[in-house]
């Protein structure tokens, strides 16, 4: 694996030169992302796992940004049509940058215009501020959480 440095960030390295092309972007418009942060998703088998996303605009629950940096590979082709079917199964929102959106004439502003446009569809159909629905894909499954541990707290009848 290769990995490559931004201009801006000597600190951080990316997988290749298509990732370390949009992080210089993001950088240089002072967009505040995370590379490769952990984010769990559930699987087509309902099973809880932990992907790492290229890239996620803002905080947590921020949009994620993935590079599909290989083109005329049926087998890539396919993950890459999983991974947006998952994404959008989990509640979470994602776009896809392909080769030719980083590497012809004024790709900077091309890249920005995708961003802006993507943008513009969600503040159309936009939730109350603060609103972040992300539901499990698995209804029928949901791994306990630590209130549903606790013993039950039984009320007094006798006020």
């Amino acid at each position: 694996m290769i990995r490559y440095k931004t201009a801006n960030e000597q600190k951080n390295s990316y997988r290749s030169k298509g990732e370390q092309r949009i992080a210089d972007y993001l950088s240089s418009q002072r967009i505040r992302f995370q590379y490769e942060p952990p984010t769990m998703v559930y699987d087509l088998n309902c099973k809880l796992r932990v992907w790492y996303p290229d890239f996620r605009l803002g905080g947590k629950n921020g949009l994620i940004l993935e590079y599909a940096g290989i083109k005329n590979d049926p087998d890539y082709d396919r993950g890459i049509a999983k991974k947006k079917k998952l994404y959008r199964a989990n509640g979470l929102e994602a776009l896809f940058v392909y080769p030719e959106d980083i590497y012809r004439k004024n790709w900077r502003s091309n890249l920005g215009d995708k961003l802006m446009k993507y943008r513009a569809s969600k503040d159309v159909q936009s939730a109350p501020a603060g609103y972040h629905s992300r539901q499990s894909p698995c209804q029928s499954y949901r791994p306990p959480t630590h209130s549903s541990l606790r013993a039950p707290v039984y009320q007094n009848q006798y006020h």
